[in-house]
This record gives C-alpha cells, sequence and structure tokens, in this order.
C-alpha cells in the first residue's frame, strides 16, 4: 500500500476515539484553559485595624516602605515589633526603632523555605502592613494554592483515604470561593477574612498531607457558571435538603444554588445521615431563653429592639421555606411580639448553657410546656447545622463513601455548573 493510503488509515485511527466520544454524549470532567494565566495572588485580613504586632522568621527578613522605595535586611531569627506611629510604621528590634515607612510596610522573607510568624503563627507568602488613623492592618499575600493549604483542612478536617474526592470537592468550592471573593474588602486591603465570616484559615498550622493531595490533584479547578467562578457556599449538614439563598438571607435566587435533595436516586438515607448535627435536641428554660433573648436580640434587630423582652408567653413558627426552614418565629412576651426572621433566628437563638454557640439551623419544630400562661420550658427538635446553603460537607462525605467523583459531588449540589481549570 502507498504510504499516503497508510497516512490516511492513521488519521482514521486517531480520530475513531473522538468520534466515539461524540456519539456517546460524553464531555471531559474538567475543562482545560486555552492558555494558563498565572497563578492567582489572594489578600488575607489576619488583623485589622490594631496598635501593633510581633513578627519573627527563622531566616532573613526584608522589610521594605512602600512609599519611599528604602528597605532594611535583618538577620535569621530576629524578633520584632511592628507597631502604630503618628507619621507611619516603626519597625522596632529590642525596644529600638530600626527602621519606618510611612502608608504601607512590605515584610517578606528572604528564602522560601521559611516562614514570617505573627503573633507566633507561620505563614507562607509575604506581609503587607497598611497604616490607617484607626491603626495596622497585616494582610497575608500568598499565591490561592498556598491559601488554600491553611483552608480545606479547617473546612473538612479529615484524614480518611476514602474520603478524598469529598476533599478535592472541598478543595475546589474553596478555590471558587476565593476566587469569586477577590477585592471585595478593597477599601481595607484585602480580600478575604480568616475566619467563617470567609473562610477559616490557620496558615501554614493547619496543613494536613490529604488536604494538599486533594489540593495539588485540583490544581485551579474552578466551579462555573456561564464562565465566571460561582459563590461557592457550602455549611456542615444540611439535613436532608439543602436550601436556597433567597430562603435563608432575603435575597434574590441564584440559578446555581437550588435546593436539592440529599440523597441519589434508590437511595433512603441522606448522604449527610451520619452527621453528629442530622438530627439534634435543645432544651432551654423559660428564663434561659428570656435572658438568650434579651442578650441578642437587639443585636441583629436594632430596627424593632426594645429595652426590655418581658416574660415569655408563646413561640410559634409562622413561615416556612420549601426547603423546611423556619423563615419566620413568632414570640410573644409580656411586653408585646417579636418577630425573627431568616438566618438570624440562629443568631439570636443561642444554644442552652453554650451562649456563644449559635442555633445549628433553622430546621426545627418547637414544642413548650407552659403553666400559668407562662412558658416554662421548650425543646427544639430540628436537623443540619449551617446555613445549608451550597455544598453539604457531611453530604459530601457521604457521597465519596459512596463512591462518586469530587465532580459528581460538585455537580450534585450546585446546579448547572462546568468545572474549569483556570490556572
Amino acid at each position: 500500500m502507498k504510504k499516503k493510503g497508510w497516512a490516511i488509515i492513521a488519521s482514521i485511527c486517531c480520530l475513531l476515539p473522538a468520534i466515539g466520544c461524540f456519539l456517546q454524549g460524553c464531555a471531559p470532567a474538567v475543562r482545560e484553559p486555552a492558555r494558563r494565566p498565572k497563578l492567582q495572588v489572594i489578600k488575607v485580613g489576619l488583623l485589622v485595624k490594631v496598635p501593633g504586632a510581633s513578627v519573627s522568621s527563622g531566616g532573613k527578613v526584608r522589610f521594605l516602605s512602600g512609599s519611599s522605595g528604602r528597605d532594611l535586611l535583618l538577620d535569621e531569627d530576629a524578633h520584632f515589633k511592628v507597631a502604630a506611629r503618628r507619621r507611619g510604621i516603626s519597625v522596632l528590634l529590642d525596644g529600638k526603632e530600626v527602621f519606618r515607612a510611612s502608608g504601607t510596610l512590605f515584610i517578606k522573607c528572604e528564602s522560601r523555605d521559611e516562614f514570617l510568624k505573627l503573633e507566633g503563627k507561620p505563614y507562607r507568602g509575604d506581609l503587607r502592613v497598611i497604616s490607617s488613623p484607626d491603626g495596622l492592618t497585616f494582610v497575608n499575600e500568598l499565591s490561592i494554592e498556598e491559601y488554600l493549604r491553611g483552608v480545606v483542612p479547617n473546612e473538612m478536617p479529615s484524614s480518611s483515604q476514602d474520603l478524598l474526592e469529598a476533599v478535592k470537592a472541598q478543595a475546589v468550592a474553596a478555590r471558587t470561593y476565593a476566587l469569586s471573593r477577590k477585592g471585595h474588602y478593597s477599601d481595607s486591603g484585602f480580600d478575604v477574612l480568616p475566619t467563617v465570616q470567609d473562610q477559616v484559615y490557620s496558615g501554614v498550622l493547619g496543613e494536613k498531607p490529604l488536604s494538599n493531595r486533594s489540593i495539588e490533584e485540583t490544581n485551579g479547578v474552578v466551579a462555573a457558571y456561564h464562565g465566571e467562578p460561582i459563590r461557592a457556599n457550602y455549611s456542615s449538614t444540611c439535613g436532608g435538603r439543602t436550601s436556597s439563598p433567597d430562603e435563608v438571607w432575603n435575597q434574590s435566587k441564584i440559578p446555581y444554588l437550588r435546593s436539592v435533595k440529599d440523597r441519589g436516586r434508590g437511595h433512603r438515607k441522606a448522604f449527610c445521615g451520619d452527621s453528629p448535627h442530622f438530627r439534634w435536641q435543645e432544651v432551654w428554660s423559660g428564663e434561659e431563653f428570656e435572658a438568650i433573648l434579651d442578650a441578642f436580640y437587639p443585636q441583629y434587630f436594632p430596627e424593632r429592639s426594645r429595652t426590655k423582652i418581658g416574660e415569655l408567653c408563646d413561640l410559634e413558627v409562622r413561615e416556612r421555606t420549601k426547603s423546611g426552614r423556619v423563615s419566620k418565629l413568632l414570640i410573644r412576651t409580656t411586653e408585646g411580639s417579636l418577630v425573627l426572621s431568616g438566618d438570624r433566628i440562629r443568631l439570636v437563638i443561642r444554644r442552652p448553657s453554650l451562649h456563644s454557640s449559635i442555633l445549628r439551623s433553622t430546621f426545627f419544630k418547637i414544642g413548650t410546656v407552659k403553666s400559668n400562661g407562662r412558658v416554662k420550658e421548650i425543646v427544639m427538635n430540628g436537623g443540619g447545622n449551617g446555613h445549608g446553603v451550597g455544598m453539604c460537607q457531611w453530604g459530601a462525605m457521604g457521597m465519596a463513601r459512596a463512591g462518586y467523583a469530587f465532580t459528581d459531588i460538585l455537580k450534585h449540589y450546585y446546579h448547572g455548573i462546568t468545572l474549569r481549570r483556570v490556572y
């Protein structure tokens, strides 16, 4: 056969896999970018508007003034204090000022193998210190992949290999969330906070091998809707069904954050059924409940706050969302009526004997014991932990144990998304 004939046959053979994939309707699980941009940088506001803080490192540290361009290199193992001054930022070593910057101070390790420590906690990347009339803001600047190492193990603390796909899903959700929050606190000089207000970030001390592996194996992958990173909300335990943002925060509907059942076809048990928060009960005395209302109602409903709550007469669920969560709770007291709504119900009603802990979820039923027209005891039976919007973390773990891949997990909780590798 002539060479031309062999070339035609070879071309057809190369096309066969693609033709088969087209006929079966398959598509790549993760779409690759045409060009890979550089790694994204995230700015974390570690300390906001404080008088000062201690900084140290095991290696040499360089200080740079954002305004003058001057710099100072300090030897390794130096422990210094960064403090606010009237005309800028002062660097103190053994109580003596060795460097001053006005406006912004940059702190960098000369060796990438060493970490800067802020108040004794090590962090990857660099520190930017921003001066304002209200104090100093310490910002950790690092790549998103480095940032995730200190986030994922806090949001899904697991070391079990059978949960790898769930941890991968968490890595993608956390990466997507971080990208969607870029510039959110731009007026303050950072993107995210290191707390539950955004994502819990603990720097180097929080890193775990399984989390690092999940980050590496999903490097650069995000969940997208119409080509843009989604707002990848997630919470601990949905209790059997997730909620939508409009049910929880009185926001407009978001197409990819629909309420979904937390189970697959043919499954009776919810994916999050093994969570310790799947079903729960809380019991308050009438006096204890009144004290909680007195303490927290004015904080979250200042527009309708009262100087005195009064004695508790009744509690009544007035409205529920489509996912079964309480959206309006009526509380009658001797001083009048209070109405709690949305996710603020969880913020006001604290758990008995754990007043720092908000109510686990708004998916609950209420029972009361009354005497002489006053409520003497409240019994609440509920399910789930968290707002319930987006990915259910315990559900993701249940799906991983059932053999689902991280791509399946993400597409179950975020409707109509695509997974893209953005760098």
